[in-house]
């Protein structure tokens, strides 16, 4: 009597769609694989919330835009692990599930895309810089007031096609994703980390299941004990503060000879104010315990509910904070409107642009510019305007 064959062991592994998410699932897959023989690891793409909505996700959602279908396959049992990168997943999930793994962390650091420069220090007065990080952004306007900061969405190859066809000087992306996606061509040129601190969980990725079942049995072969103690001290730096993508948040940890270190910072939107921790020790927790605690002597929750109020103050009077422009814009919020443009200046003057003369198509322009943040900080002073069409009315 010939012996049934033995059952093909098969986990789903659910991934986000985009080129990164996908290589980096691959290599998951790859390591779960080797490390049990006759496992089949299947890579099952989902499109999320986040890959779906256009514009700025920090005023809709934040984080959790690019996690909550893969958890919701996990819950429901069509998918048996997630990929995630762990800057992506939110500090909290439900109690049924948990990280399995995380593989050993890649590079952290950002890395400064642009053929004029090598540097920050080295970037032309006033140069284009093309970001949607508020993080990078307060930090890179904090060392660089000057520069003019330009919002753009989209993949590692999208942002970098946008940066070469608008001529910007640079675009800064994270190092872990360039060497995963194997575009070594690029002229990237990494960024120290004390200079501009990574996000937390910065080329860390989360492997997740749910829990108790067979998935996490096998995924802990992955899992790299000073990725995770990394991990747990710089997302308590997130817990501490509620931060999120909407929030300019830094913390990097590392391991030293005598145990761990973890540098940690909050900062205005743009770079006005920096709060700034660095910790050693030989335990990981209580480094982590004593950076949050320097981070709130040193100003952090004054500063953190400053950032609230302002944009609870601007959201009450109708305007949606405007993040994306440089510090030295003068502009502070803006409302686009049918036929005008009402704007708040950081001296506190509320001004309304209603547009009088112009044609549609500058009408449009300038629309367009405002959404998408490129060159408004020129279109929105008033003379510029003036020039286009527009009236301006003190308004407040």
């Amino acid at each position: 009597m010939t012996a049934a064959p033995a059952a093909r062991r098969l986990l789903r592994l659910g991934t986000r769609s985009s080129p990164l998410a996908l290589a980096q699932s691959r290599l998951v897959a790859t390591a779960l694989q080797a490390a049990h023989p006759g496992l089949v690891v299947e890579l099952v793409p989902m499109s999320t919330r986040g890959d779906q909505l256009p514009g700025d996700l920090t005023k809709i959602g934040g984080k959790g835009l690019f996690t909550a279908e893969l958890e919701a396959g996990l819950l429901d049992g069509s998918l048996d692990l997630a990929v995630h990168s762990l800057k992506d997943l939110p500090v909290r999930s439900v109690d049924e599930l948990t990280i399995a793994a995380y593989p050993e962390r890649a590079d952290p650091r950002d890395v400064l895309v642009s053929e004029v420069a090598t540097r920050v220090a080295e970037l032309p007065r006033g140069a284009p810089v093309l970001t949607s990080s508020l993080r990078r952004q307060a930090q890179l306007l904090a060392i660089r007031p000057d520069l003019e900061i330009v919002p753009v969405r989209g993949n590692v190859e999208t942002r970098l096609r946008k940066w070469r066809e608008s001529g910007a000087a640079a675009t800064v992306l994270a190092a872990a994703g360039l060497a995963r996606l194997g575009l070594a061509d690029e002229p990237a040129h990494a960024i120290a980390a004390g200079e501009l601190l990574p996000a937390p969980g910065q080329g860390t990725l989360a492997v997740q299941v749910r829990r108790g079942g067979e998935a996490e049995t096998l995924c802990a072969a992955l899992d790299h004990t000073p990725t995770r103690a990394a991990a747990a001290a710089e997302r308590a730096v997130v817990a501490a503060f509620g931060g999120d993508c909407t929030l300019p948040l830094a913390a990097w940890a590392r391991r030293t000879r005598g145990g761990s270190a973890l540098s940690a910072l909050l900062a205005a939107v743009d770079g006005s104010e920096v709060v700034r921790a660095e910790v050693a020790g030989t335990d990981a927790a209580t480094v982590a315990a004593t950076c949050v605690s320097q981070l709130r002597e040193r100003g952090a929750d004054a500063l953190l509910t400053r950032i609230h109020a302002s944009r609870s103050r601007l959201r009450e009077g109708g305007l949606e904070p405007y993040e994306n422009l440089s510090g030295d814009s003068g502009v502070e919020a803006f409302e686009l409107g049918p036929d005008f443009i009402r704007v708040q200046f950081r001296t506190g003057g509320v001004y309304l642009y209603t547009y009088e003369s112009a044609g549609t198509e500058n009408v449009e322009k300038m629309k367009g510019l405002a959404r998408a943040g490129r060159g408004l900080a020129t279109f929105i002073s008033q003379h510029a305007l003036v020039r286009n069409g527009y009236v301006a009315d003190k308004a407040g």
